[in-house]
């Protein structure tokens, strides 16, 4: 949760900088490929104990696409 927090924070923030310059569109559309890919990576993905980190980086791009999401669905 704390990756997952501090990925979503951070993203937030520079989803909200980038969107000043790209439409948000472009922003939502690569947060869903992003969202897609994580669902089908957890979906294939057979966890073992030294792929600890696996779940952490799932965690933090789980957190970047929700942070895009909320910013971009809001404005």
């Amino acid at each position: 949760m704390i990756v997952y927090g501090i990925c979503n924070a951070l993203s937030s923030f520079t989803f909200g900088q980038i969107a000043k310059y790209i439409a948000r569109i472009y922003c939502l559309i690569f947060s869903a490929l992003v969202t897609y890919g994580l669902i089908i990576a957890m979906l294939l993905w057979v966890p073992t104990p030294s792929q600890l980190w696996v779940l952490f980086v799932l965690a933090g791009l789980w957190g970047v696409t929700d942070g895009c999401w909320q910013t971009q669905s809001m404005s």
